[in-house]
């Protein structure tokens, strides 16, 4: 089918979709390739209505495709949201899309979930694009592979922008030592960010502890979930129990699933619930390695903490132990 006659095709589509009524409109795309993706934007920038595109599975979409979504990015008044799920995204498409994203001024959401092959220099063109948009709120890069470099750069970026409130790097596990450090530095300037989500990472050997670290000095985040986490050790749990000590907004926090190494990591985390005046909310459901002490140590904060409204022990493993 000539290209031609494929934009024919989706402006007629287009043109169905959008006599159903004025509502807010999600396109969800799935099976499409270059051709499909390029003959359906071309057609989306004369339209009103559509504010949502989800891109998902199944799809041949690569450079020239991308190409085309940042075209839209740049042009479109009214897109605000965008989802890109297992889709091969490449260096030169990643690099198209980044600069759709700079000159965004109405997308406030975007998600690339499982993206493969996007190479360090695709994830540096997304950090530039972070450091210099002013208006997207949210973005989740879940369980993308970052290779190495590709997380320090996007990580470096939240410290200059001024825009996102919530950012996911959920299943991340190619940060390296150098991603998760910059992510660390970025946490302690950042003062825009309320929420970030870290479940199923791979922290490496010093990642969780510097992570953990930086909560200290942070003053925006009221949101952290470490649920699933791996590489944690019992320096990071230390790092992170000092950190609650002092910290004055976090609100929120998930370690569901996660393995505490041995018991004086969770201990370590519950005896400072005694004195942290700010969480609300915690999850300890379906945590390992943790034993008498810890529980002990979690009884006597809960006795003292007067601001803790929810706790998640569910599935846990509490030991029984005799009182003398």
């Amino acid at each position: 089918m000539l290209r031609t006659e494929q934009q024919v095709l989706w402006q007629r589509r287009l043109d169905e979709f959008l006599d159903v009524g004025d509502r807010e409109n999600l396109i969800t795309l799935i099976g499409i390739d270059d051709e499909d993706c390029k003959a359906l934007l071309e057609g989306l920038k004369s339209k009103k209505g559509i504010t949502s595109l989800d891109i998902t599975g199944r799809n041949q979409i690569g450079d020239e495709g991308c190409k085309a979504l940042g075209g839209l990015l740049n042009s479109s008044q009214e897109l605000k949201h965008i989802r890109l799920s297992s889709v091969r995204i490449g260096d030169e498409g990643s690099k198209n899309l980044a600069e759709g994203l700079k000159s965004s001024n109405s997308l406030k959401s975007m998600e690339l979930s499982g993206c493969a092959a996007t190479g360090v220099e695709g994830w540096k063109a997304l950090a530039e694009s972070l450091a210099i948009n002013r208006v997207l709120t949210s973005i989740k890069v879940k369980g993308c592979d970052f290779g190495n470099g590709g997380f320090a750069a996007v990580a470096a970026s939240l410290a200059a922008n001024c825009a996102l409130t919530s950012i996911d790097f959920a299943g991340c596990e190619t940060a390296g030592a150098e991603g998760w450090k910059a992510l660390a530095e970025s946490l302690t300037i950042n003062c825009v960010l309320t929420s970030i989500g870290l479940s199923g990472c791979d922290f490496g050997i010093d990642g969780f502890e510097a992570v953990a670290a930086s909560l200290a000095t942070n003053c925006t985040l009221t949101s952290i979930n470490f649920s699933y986490c791996k590489g944690t050790y019992s320096t990071g749990w230390r790092a992170l129990a000092d950190s609650l000590q002092v910290n004055r907004v976090l609100t929120s926090m998930d370690l569901s699933d996660c393995d505490f190494n041995d018991d004086m990591g969770f201990a370590a985390v519950a005896a400072n619930l005694a004195t942290n005046r700010c969480l609300t909310s915690i999850d300890f459901s379906r945590c390992a390695e943790t034993g008498v002490e810890g529980w002990k140590a979690l009884a006597e904060s809960l006795t003292i903490n007067c601001v803790l409204t929810s706790i998640d022990l569910s599935g846990a493993h509490l030991c029984c132990y005799a009182q003398d």
